[in-house]
């Protein structure tokens, strides 16, 4: 079981903001390009104290799926240690922020 990452209100909007931009984005024009992949869309998020969080915002169906659906997630980033020396993803704390529902222009977010 996963444990729960906390973040300040303030990120939690400005993510929220990012992930809905980009979803509609690519929503409009499934070739636009973005900075990452369109549907399974990973990203780096810097907090005020400096540590930083991974942004996923991912579509969890197929274009032809007229009900899919897209996901927010975040992930805190452990630092590099002496044995890595590149930030790690951990997936065993994760904070989930909401989905998206383009047929309806929803925006659902957990509370």
């Amino acid at each position: 079981m996963n444990t729960c990452l906390e973040l300040e209100q303030k990120y939690k909007d400005k993510i929220l903001r990012l992930f809905f931009d980009h979803a509609k984005k690519v929503e409009a024009d499934h070739d636009v390009v973005t900075d990452g992949d369109n549907t399974d869309y990973w990203n780096v998020f810097k907090l005020d104290d400096g540590n930083l969080v991974e942004l996923n915002f991912h579509m969890m169906s197929e274009w032809d799926d007229v009900d899919r659906v897209w996901t927010c997630e975040v992930y805190p980033l452990d630092p590099p240690t002496k044995n890595d020396k590149y930030y790690t993803i951990n997936t065993n704390i994760t904070l989930f922020l909401a989905f998206y529902y383009p047929k309806e222009d929803k925006l659902e977010v957990d509370k």
